[in-house]
């Protein structure tokens, strides 16, 4: 028993070791690189790294060339078993307001070792409140959104979309 307990607590420290020591801003630009193959850059950012998570600050992101959004900050946070991002603050920017809400508030996403083939989803903003999970295994995508009346009004070309609930619409899309 005192060598499993003794096993356990190198591997443990080991993963540790490794997270405080993982360049997480390599990781930042991984996910920069993978989201250009969908013509989406990240640009004048400010980066701000620590131990157990890496900051960015005053994201212009781009899509298709056109400036589509501004974002206050993400953090994503690195522990041994559970790890996030938060995205505080997304404002559309004027060209595409008319197809998209004007302002997020807060995107949460949570990936947990404990459920490794999913990733959890939690946003609200003016379009009212979403949740929903990604699925790795199968590639899908499964929302639920508690819509606002902002969205009843200016933006049922997107609730066409989804399906109507009792409460509420849902959204699934497969890669």
């Amino acid at each position: 028993m005192k060598k499993l307990f003794k096993l356990f607590s190198y591997i443990f420290f080991f993963l540790l070791i490794i997270l405080l020591t993982l360049p997480k801003e390599n990781v930042y630009y991984f996910f920069e690189k993978e989201l250009k193959k969908y013509n989406i850059v990240f640009s004048n950012e400010k980066i701000k790294e620590s131990f157990f998570s890496l900051e960015l600050s005053s994201i212009d992101i781009n899509f298709n060339k056109s400036s589509f959004s501004s974002v206050d900050e993400i953090d994503f946070t690195f522990y041994v078993f559970y790890n996030t991002l938060e995205i505080n603050t997304i404002n559309i920017k004027k060209g595409f307001i008319d197809s998209y809400p004007s302002k997020i508030e807060k995107v949460y996403l949570s990936y947990s070792i404990f459920s490794p083939s999913f990733l959890s989803l939690k946003a609200h903003g003016n379009f009212g409140k979403v949740e929903g999970t990604f699925s790795f295994l199968s590639k899908r995508l499964k929302l639920k959104l508690d819509q606002s009346t902002l969205m009843d009004i200016k933006y049922k070309n997107i609730l066409q979309e989804m399906k109507k609930e009792k409460k509420g619409y849902s959204y699934e899309y497969q890669l």
